[in-house]
C-alpha cells in the first residue's frame, strides 16, 4: 500500500510513469547507457520538462494540506501542554530520595526515551482494544476508540517522558550553596522547592523546551495515516 501511495503521488506531480524515470536515469536521455563515472555523486537526474514540476497539484491540494497543518499544530500544543503538566511533578518525584517516589518514575521515563514513538502509538491504540469490556465498564473506549485522542495521549505521555528529565536536569543543576543557605533560613520541602529549586532552575529549562517543542512538531508525522 505504501509502494502503490508513492507511486500515485509521483504521477500525480510529474505525469509520468516512474519506470520512465529509472530508465531515463540507466539508459539516459540520447538512449546510451549511463556509465558509473557519467553520474556525479550528490546529483539527482530529474524528469525533463518544459516547465519542471507541476505546481497546480499543490493547488488543488490546499485544503487537504491546510487541514493537516491545523491538525499537526494541535496535536503538538496539546500535547505540549499535557506532557509539561505531567513532567512537573514526575520530575520532583525523580529527584526525591524515596525509592518508592523516584523508581517507578525512573521506569517511566526509562520506557518511553527506549522505545520509538510509533511503538507506543501501536500499543495505546491497538492494545486499548485487548481491554474493551474494561474500558466500557469504566466509561473510557468512547476515549480509546478514537485515534485522534490515541494519539494526543501517547504524543503527551512521550513528552513528559523527555521533559522530565529535561526539567530534573535542571533541577539538579541549581548550585548546592543556594539550597544550603535556603535551609538554613529555615527552608525545607515545598517551600524550598517552590521559592529556590525551581525559580532557579526556570532560566535554563525553556531552551530545552524548545528543542522539545520542535521534536514533539516533527513527530507528529508518525501519528498520520
Amino acid at each position: 500500500m505504501l509502494a502503490d501511495g508513492r507511486r500515485l503521488r509521483f504521477d500525480a506531480i510529474y505525469g509520468i510513469e516512474p519506470d520512465s524515470v529509472v530508465s531515463s536515469v540507466l539508459i539516459g536521455p540520447s538512449g546510451s547507457r549511463a556509465s558509473r563515472g557519467g553520474l556525479k555523486p550528490g546529483r539527482a537526474v530529474a524528469p525533463e520538462g518544459p516547465e519542471g514540476m507541476d505546481l497546480s497539484v499543490i493547488w488543488s491540494n490546499a485544503g487537504a494540506l491546510w487541514d493537516g497543518a491545523v491538525v499537526t499544530v494541535a496535536l503538538t500544543a496539546i500535547s505540549i501542554l499535557i506532557g509539561l503538566a505531567l513532567a512537573v511533578p514526575l520530575a520532583l518525584m525523580r529527584v526525591s530520595t524515596r525509592p518508592l517516589l523516584w523508581m517507578p518514575v525512573y521506569g517511566y521515563i526509562l520506557y518511553f526515551r527506549g522505545t520509538p514513538l510509533l511503538v507506543q502509538i501501536f500499543l495505546i491504540y491497538y492494545g486499548s482494544g485487548q481491554f474493551r469490556e474494561l474500558l466500557e465498564t469504566v466509561g473510557l473506549w468512547g476515549f480509546f476508540r478514537e485515534a485522534y485522542f490515541c494519539a494526543i495521549l501517547s504524543l503527551s505521555l512521550n513528552t513528559a517522558g523527555y521533559t522530565a528529565e529535561l526539567l530534573r536536569g535542571a533541577i539538579r543543576g541549581v548550585p548546592h550553596g543556594e539550597i544550603e543557605a535556603a535551609r538554613a533560613c529555615g527552608m525545607s520541602g515545598m517551600l524550598l522547592y517552590r521559592r529556590i529549586i525551581l525559580p532557579s532552575s526556570t532560566p535554563s529549562a525553556p531552551s530545552c523546551c524548545d528543542v522539545r517543542t520542535i521534536v514533539a512538531y516533527t513527530r507528529c508525522s508518525v501519528a498520520s495515516r
